[in-house]
């Protein structure tokens, strides 16, 4: 198969076709290619591109109640650090990070 010329499309001819790779990466639950590419966008692009209203952010204060099948077995109160995959990324007391759903956190005040 021969390869694809991609330098006579317009910007946006490669968007849309960018965007249908995505839409099939996403299908196929094959995320790992979106992932790297999206990591050498700008972060503040990448906040700007999140919803308003999420009920987390990093820097958040939380408590984490572990799932039967985590690693780590007690609760904790940990700050958000960021995010990896589908998952919060949560600093505990101890400096350990640790993977977290948002079912399992709850957003704690100030101390």
């Amino acid at each position: 198969m021969a390869k694809q010329d991609y330098s006579k499309l317009t910007q946006q001819q490669i968007i849309d076709r960018v965007l249908v790779e995505i839409k099939s990466h996403v299908e196929s639950g094959d995320l790992t290619a979106i992932e790297e590419m999206i990591k050498s966008v700008p972060l503040k692009d990448l906040i700007n591109f999140l919803p308003e209203d999420w009920k987390y952010k990093v820097g958040d204060r939380v408590q984490v109640t572990p799932k039967r099948d985590d690693v780590f077995q007690n609760e904790f109160v940990g700050l958000i650090t960021g995010t990896h995959s589908t998952h919060w990324m949560v600093e505990d007391q101890d400096g350990d990070t640790w993977d977290a759903d948002e079912d399992q956190m709850l957003l704690v005040g100030e101390e």
